[in-house]
């Protein structure tokens, strides 16, 4: 399970993450992307993966076109980022099925 709490102000929109961020999850988290993107189009996009649990690689590959994307994560401590394995570039997710298009973003 997920949950995502998205926090606005006029220049900044922070989506909470708390849980593992797997299956359907990504999905979700998209949705919530793509629609945060059409209503606030200046705004810079922070993913807080403070309490992310657990993620696979659907969600792995989400979060790293998001920084791709120009989002920053807020994360302390070792444990999301090693959960993560990725850098501030990102990292290629290979061939696994995912459930994202590229397209969508642009």
């Amino acid at each position: 399970m997920l949950r995502i709490t998205a926090e606005e102000t006029p220049n900044l929109t922070r989506l909470r993450l708390e849980g593992k961020l797997k299956g359907a999850w990504v999905a979700e988290l998209e949705a919530v992307y793509l629609e945060r993107k059409k209503s606030s189009t200046n705004s810079q996009l922070v993913l807080d993966i403070r309490s992310l649990t657990g993620t696979d690689q659907a969600g792995k590959y989400l979060i790293a076109l998001l920084q791709r994307e120009g989002a920053t994560l807020d994360f302390s401590g070792p444990w999301p980022a090693h959960l993560l394995a990725i850098g501030t570039q990102g990292e290629d997710c290979g061939n696994a099925a995912i459930p994202v298009s590229r397209e969508r973003f642009q």
